[in-house]
């Protein structure tokens, strides 16, 4: 038999782990134009197969029992491959730099064939798409969010998937229904399904921190009854199941909640109370006190109050150090005089020390702030940038550009370069090469905690010697959740937009920097 490899084509050996079965699957990673898309498959041992690209999705009987679920359209570049002798193989594909792609969702499946007997196919494999794209451009993934959220948790799995877990429902109206649903976004068909399970009860404005297995470990926010909880639940997304857990000693929400090097969680400051139209009364449950959670044992114990002279502080952000203390920096300080909360923008910065369960003194930062990014950097420093200050009697609020670096080796902070663009609730990651800052707001309105979405996505290096524009973002979505996805070859964008009509927007966006 004669077998025809496109010119375009590389076939080779991957590094894979051989499949546990004889059943045929592939994956995909890349899609950008100019650039290449890369799909592993797995099947029998040296098996040959065919490669099916198509850009559209149907079902088309081929014999021998196998149904495609994609087209025949392109069967001019059908790709023919065969596994090594343990059942793997990559096929990479150079994808022309033709602007006319970007969108375009390509969709590919592969099927195993036998050279002698009475059929011709012999197994299907899962089917993969790539929404092509270019650097410095967003585009939609393959289907929007199931359901519209805004107040949620996005996550990565140890299978390099993502899950959006609760969050709030807008109905279009100004209302809002919290969510008990969590639902999981899939990197080779980059499209979202249901996830296996609910929730224990509603929850939005919670946090989720990944445990040292992989499991997410949810805590707090506010319930479908605008109660703040303080109930918890563990998501195992390898089992599919979720898991009530002891409960932590306070409500909490605007809290943080930081995995120790030990594997144990740090739980810090928040408040018991979050409603709008009760700021005053929401600031006055401020705490400063803070908790530590065992996964192992579902035990919690106290641990030492943040040493603020205030009673309680909300907005702040926390960070692992390499070595193993957790920093803590900003927000907003609540003290309360005569029964009347007084509130103000925090410089503190604060290091927890697990091992001595103490802190640590440590300098401010230049410019107090609340709702900033922080990220801990590749060489061990933190950087922290935006965020929000302003009057709280004149209820007067400005997004931030001021970014600094903090080095835990000198204990000192360094003053890095401002972004172009403040932004208060910012998103920011390592994308592998560089620092990305994604979305959040620039005209802040903390009383109603809303503003104006910044679409302006800004690239830096490591430094944070200079912040440079990068591409915007399809939608202005408020204060979306984004997660480095194909080891941050994208940037997966989930939270609903304003797409400029009556009706809820549901869909989603990848970036790519």
């Amino acid at each position: 038999m004669k077998i025809l490899i496109a010119a375009a084509l590389t076939l080779s050996i991957a590094t894979l782990s051989a499949p546990a079965s004889a059943q045929v699957a592939i994956n995909q990673s890349g899609g950008i134009i100019g650039e290449t898309v890369s799909f592993g498959v797995q099947g029998p041992p040296s098996r040959f197969f065919l490669l099916f690209p198509s850009k559209v999705l149907t079902s088309i009987p081929v014999g021998c029992g196998v149904t495609l679920d994609v087209g025949l359209d392109l069967i001019n570049i059908l790709q023919v491959g065969q596994t090594n002798g343990s059942g793997i193989a990559t096929v990479t594909v150079n994808l022309p730099l033709q602007p006319g792609l970007l969108g375009v969702p390509g969709h590919t499946q592969v099927t195993t064939i036998l050279l002698t007997g009475p059929c011709f196919f012999d197994e299907k494999s899962n089917r993969v798409t790539t929404v092509f794209a270019d650097h410095g451009l967003s585009v939609g993934t393959f289907g929007d969010n199931i359901t519209a959220r805004q107040g949620h948790t996005l996550s990565m799995q140890p299978d390099g998937n993502a899950v959006a877990m609760g969050g709030d429902e807008p109905d279009g109206l100004g209302g809002l229904t919290a969510l008990d649903t969590i639902e999981i976004y899939d990197t080779d068909t980059q499209e979202f399904s249901p996830g296996p399970v609910t929730l224990t009860h509603p929850r939005s404005a919670h946090t989720a921190t990944t445990l040292a297995d992989g499991r997410i470990l949810l805590l707090g926010g506010d319930d479908a009854t605008d109660t703040v909880r303080s109930t918890g639940d563990i998501y195992d997304p390898v089992s599919g199941t979720i898991t009530a857990i002891t409960p932590m000693s306070s409500p909490r929400t605007q809290h943080s909640a930081t995995l120790l090097a030990d594997g144990r969680v740090f739980v810090a400051g928040g408040s018991s109370l979050f409603d709008l139209s009760d700021l005053l009364g929401s600031l006055a449950q401020a705490t400063k006190s803070t908790e530590i959670y065992d996964p192992v044992s579902d035990t919690w114990t106290n641990g030492p109050d943040l040493p603020i002279s205030e009673d309680g502080v909300i907005g702040h952000s926390a960070s692992l150090l390499g070595n193993g203390q957790v920093l803590i920096t900003g927000g907003v300080l609540v003290g309360v005089v005569f029964g009347v909360p007084i509130p103000s923008f925090a410089a503190d910065v604060h290091r927890y020390n697990p091992t001595s369960n103490n802190y640590i003194s440590t300098p401010s930062i230049s410019v107090a702030r609340v709702y900033h990014g922080q990220m801990t950097l590749p060489d061990g420093r933190v950087l922290i940038a935006g965020g929000a200050n302003g009057d709280f009697i004149a209820m007067n609020f400005s997004a931030l550009a001021n970014c600094d670096i903090y080095d835990p080796n000198t204990n000192t902070w360094t003053a890095a370069a401002a972004l172009a663009h403040p932004r208060a609730y910012p998103n920011l990651f390592d994308t592998g090469s560089q620092v990305a800052i994604v979305g959040g707001i620039s005209a802040v309105d903390i009383a109603m905690g809303s503003g104006t979405p910044e679409q302006i996505v800004e690239l830096a290096p490591y430094a944070a010697s200079g912040w440079t524009d990068s591409g915007t973002t399809l939608l202005p979505r408020q204060v979306a959740r984004v997660v480095p996805i194909e080891n941050g070859a994208r940037l997966l964008i989930v939270g609903t937009g304003d797409n400029g009509v009556p009706a809820v927007d549901r869909t989603a966006e990848m970036f790519v920097p």
